[in-house]
């Protein structure tokens, strides 16, 4: 965070000291050319070609400070992106051993001592990383870095070590000091340093502490400070628990939409009501949720949930959903980026005003955070399906349970407008048992989906799912009594605008195509459709 800011001067002060500490005895242009493309590169954050143009320059010219400094840079800056434990280690001790080698041949470049103790505090090897910073401060007292890194690593001990605060807070304190005395406006450090003055302090209440945490966010907009103390504001909240965050969540929606298909039709068929098959429709839909326990480690709630959804014309196919739910989630301490998840629902749904299908869903999950930018999903769930209408033929009976297993990838790619851009990739199977067979059947669902935001808070997001549907048992349906084959694919299209944290709307298109096998003696696809559904939305959050 703080590296970028000083990158400039980092690179101006390692470029005149390597050029006038060193000479180009075995291949000067070649070297001299290779460092400054290796720091192009490097600036660019090409970090591969960064690290083979710095080698080149060195294999040119060994005696090449400013190539080694750079060298050991790049891998500190890997080590800091990679979420895996051993590369991080790897790039790390090669950090070290092209800081020493700098510094080996030219002890007068102090920055890459500075940088050597940050090395060894990626390496977890706090003591030798106090002793190169304190080197570091001994020849530069005024220069705040050194402090600021210090207090960093003594932050991060403190959690674990309450006997470290002092310490934290007095490199701080020294940093914004030493950054008074040089007499620099710089308002980025002067946010940095009264973000963790603030997280340290005893002093303020959670009250006070959220808002210093929102007034540098609100005075860094589209920077990763802000993006820190924003998820600084959300982990105090956390920590504070019932007395510092309400127990209950109230979202509320209201929207209209205009459906191309209400009842399904399938291709070349008929309907027999006369209706045409397209209509508007206006709904609503409500979440509550109440935590009952809300701790760093526990949560556990209850909620309800209900959907209603009304037709101008074709008001048998009128919804409604009425739902409950109970969930709990653990986070172990020893294993902090895995949460644990157990949920129960139960919903009655009724078409045109009459009961029609009551489910029982079970889910278990564990979500895997994986470094800052990814997260992964994987889940079982059994559900069980009763559905209300009598069948004429027993093999009609939909009537069973269903047993599905699946895996969500979420990745923030790159962050627009102080907003990550994500995108989702997941892979579902589902073993669907009835009480009849004409409805058994194995179920591929893939998803992959994106997430673009735009300025004026705005969101694009699109989605694309494959649903591959293979029946068990001949269809009774189909004319050669095939084994039924479906292929769905839906696109989702949506603009979301957040007015306030709490309204939000939404501009949503989605576009259906069913593919079946099933034909019968009239060449009639009664399972193959095509629809396109067009939504707005408004979305209230208590």
């Amino acid at each position: 965070m703080i590296y970028h800011h000083f990158m400039l001067t980092v690179t101006t002060l390692c470029v005149v000291v390597s050029t006038g500490s060193t000479s180009y005895a075995q291949n000067p242009a070649t070297a001299d050319s290779r460092l400054n493309q290796g720091i192009e590169a490097f600036a660019e954050e090409r970090y591969p070609d960064a690290i083979r143009l710095f080698n080149d320059a060195i294999r040119a010219d060994t005696e090449l400070a400013s190539a080694h400094y750079y060298l050991g840079l790049t891998n500190i800056q890997l080590a800091m992106k990679t979420s895996k434990a051993k590369q991080r280690e790897m790039y790390a001790q090669r950090a070290k051993e092209s800081l020493r080698r700098c510094i080996e041949v030219d002890p007068n470049l102090i920055i890459a001592q500075l940088e050597l103790g940050r090395a060894n505090e990626i390496l977890e090897l706090h003591e030798t990383a106090e002793a190169e910073l304190n080197s570091y401060i001994e020849s530069r007292p005024d220069d705040p870095i050194p402090h600021l890194m210090l207090g960093l690593a003594y932050y991060r001990q403190a959690r674990d070590d309450a006997s470290k605060k002092p310490m934290a807070i007095a490199h701080f304190e020294n940093a914004r000091a030493a950054l008074a005395r040089s007499g620099e406006q710089d308002r980025t450090m002067h946010a940095f340093i009264k973000l963790y003055q603030t997280l340290l302090s005893n002093d303020l209440d959670a009250a006070q502490k959220k808002l210093r945490l929102q007034e540098i966010e609100e005075g860094n907009p589209g920077t990763a400070l802000a993006r820190r103390a924003r998820v600084e504001r959300r982990r105090l909240d956390e920590e504070v628990g019932s007395e510092g965050r309400r127990r209950w969540d109230l979202s509320l929606r209201f929207g209209v939409d205009w459906d191309s298909n209400v009842v399904l039709r399938g291709r070349r068929t008929t309907l027999s009501t006369g209706k045409d098959d397209e209509d508007w429709r206006f709904g609503t839909a409500s979440d509550f949720t109440y935590r009952l326990v809300q701790d760093q480690k526990w949560l556990v709630g209850a909620g309800v949930t209900t959907f209603n959804s009304w037709h101008t014309d074709i008001d048998e196919f009128n919804v409604q959903d009425y739902g409950a739910n109970i969930y709990a989630s653990y986070a172990p301490d020893s294993l902090p980026w895995l949460a644990l998840g157990l949920r129960y629902d139960v919903d009655n749904a009724l078409l045109g005003n009459d009961s029609f299908l009551v489910r029982h869903r079970a889910t278990a999950q564990a979500d895997i955070q994986e470094g800052e930018k990814a997260r992964t999903t994987v889940f079982y769930q059994f559900e069980f399906r009763d559905y209300r209408t009598a069948v004429v033929d027993a093999r009609l009976d939909r009537d069973g349970i269903t047993n599905a297993v699946g895996v969500v990838q979420r990745v923030d790619i790159v962050d627009l407008y102080d907003r990550p851009v994500t995108m989702d990739f997941s892979y579902r199977f589902e073993s669907v048992g009835s009480d009849g067979t004409e409805f058994d059947a194995q179920n591929h669902v893939f998803r992959l989906g994106v997430s673009v935001p735009l300025p004026s808070d705005m969101t694009f997001g699109f989605s694309s799912d494959w649903e591959l549907q293979k029946y068990r048992n001949p269809s009774l349906f189909d004319l050669d009594a095939s084994k039924r084959r479906d292929l769905i694919h839906t696109m989702v299209f949506s603009l979301n605008k957040r007015f306030t944290e709490q309204l939000s709307a939404r501009l949503q298109m989605v576009v259906t195509k069913d593919d079946s096998n099933v034909r019968d003696l009239g060449g009639q696809e009664f399972f193959s459709y095509d629809r396109v559904v067009y939504g707005f939305s408004l979305n209230y959050q208590f």
